[in-house]
């Protein structure tokens, strides 16, 4: 056959190839998929939880009712054969009424807050295990673009080794396709390696489980990322401030509590004394009152409201820089998406390996300017990785 026709077919083969078969095969995988299995699995949100659900049962274990003593005591005497007298005192010790409704608050309230601050786990889990997920889908698409051409790159040099055993073609042709050849099997290898690292991620995020990750797809094109309108849409939303106005919340009642600690423990109880054959009962009421720690117990829980307000405004603060300063990046990075367009890159591949196979231009020339094309492809493959991590932190 002639070298030209083996030429044209082989690139306009390969360029087909590029513009037509799928990245990821057939088996559709979302982003979210993996992302809610993670959330399931993650062996620090569980731990998370179960210290959240053992330090709500501790203030419940709190709010019951006092022990009830019992004490007898015996008494001897000279003289006396056996007890003289004896003394039993049995005893029921109450908070005031109210303070165990004030705990009860206090408590629903403090599981509110640690929700809140557990949603806010939760959201970071889910942009890291996101941010993986793209990195994957990344490292694999420039893998597959690489691996195209390094099947086309195997292909020249075996084809050129031919022409050049023919005198066909020049050494200098020849060693042009291998150190070619060498580069991209330099790039796939960086780029499967980029796929691993990903994986590796997101094994460790899963509890140390593997996750299917074949035919990982985004969820929704680029276009489609829904990202907050303004950025006080997004600060208005953050997990973050949801958490800290939940602990404002707990220190209010906090305080409450406190300012209510002058409030009398009541006891009440039953005593019974004999002396000789001589008996007495009666009953025992008292009332204990926390005069001394109260002022301490208000002024610790005022500065525990102070502090919850500063996080508050902290919180708030940060989500709206935050969402600003992303935004700000997101659209000036979709303008430079926009302006490429893959499929007249892809076109252009296509006219060099006509032009090569006609002999209009040299196989130096075809290299270095395919090579140009292809690293513009695998730059905006990178670019759009680098868009949607970013768009990741401003999910809820």
């Amino acid at each position: 056959m002639n070298p030209r026709i083996l030429i044209f077919s082989l690139l306009i083969g390969a360029w087909g190839s590029l513009s037509v078969l799928p990245i990821h095969g057939q088996t559709k995988r979302t982003v979210s998929s993996v992302v809610a299995e993670i959330e399931s699995r993650n062996l620090s949100l569980r731990s998370q939880e179960a210290e959240n659900n053992a330090e709500i049962m501790e203030m419940k274990s709190e709010n019951v009712v006092g022990p009830t003593s019992i004490e007898y005591s015996p008494f001897f005497q000279s003289g006396v054969t056996g007890l003289a007298s004896s003394e039993l005192i049995v005893k029921q010790e109450f908070d005031f009424p109210t303070q165990y409704a004030s705990r009860s608050k206090a408590a629903s309230l403090r599981r509110k807050a640690l929700d809140a601050e557990m949603q806010s786990k939760r959201r970071e889990l889910r942009i890291q295990a996101s941010q993986a997920c793209i990195d994957y889908i990344s490292a694999s698409e420039k893998a597959d673009i690489l691996g195209k051409r390094l099947a086309t790159a195997d292909s020249l040099v075996m084809l050129y080794e031919r022409l050049y055993k023919e005198r066909s073609a020049t050494a200098l042709e020849l060693n042009q396709v291998r150190l070619s050849r060498q580069e991209i099997g330099k790039s796939l290898c960086e780029a499967l390696m980029g796929a691993n690292e990903a994986s590796a991620v997101l094994t460790g995020l899963n509890g140390g489980e593997g996750l299917q990750l074949d035919g990982l797809e985004y969820d929704t094109p680029i276009d489609g990322i829904p990202l907050p309108a303004e950025a006080k849409d997004y600060a208005s939303a953050s997990p973050e401030v949801a958490s800290a106005m939940a602990d404002i919340r707990f220190s209010v009642q906090e305080m409450r509590q406190a300012r209510a600690s002058w409030l009398p423990t009541i006891g009440i109880g039953y005593r019974r004394n004999t002396e000789l054959s001589e008996a007495s009962n009666g009953f025992v009421i008292g009332l204990d009152f926390p005069l001394f720690s109260t002022g301490k117990r208000t002024a610790a829980a005022r500065a525990r409201k102070e502090a919850a307000e500063y996080k508050l405004e902290e919180a708030e603060r940060n989500a709206r820089n935050e969402a600003e300063a992303t935004l700000g990046q997101l659209i000036f990075m979709r303008l430079t998406l926009d302006s490429y367009n893959p499929s007249l890159l892809q076109e252009t591949i296509g006219l060099y390996a006509e032009s090569l196979a006609l002999r209009k231009i040299t196989l130096i020339d075809y290299l270095r300017e395919t090579d140009v094309i292809y690293d513009r492809l695998i730059a905006l493959t990178e670019m759009e990785q680098a868009y949607r991590r970013l768009a990741a932190t401003l999910q809820p």
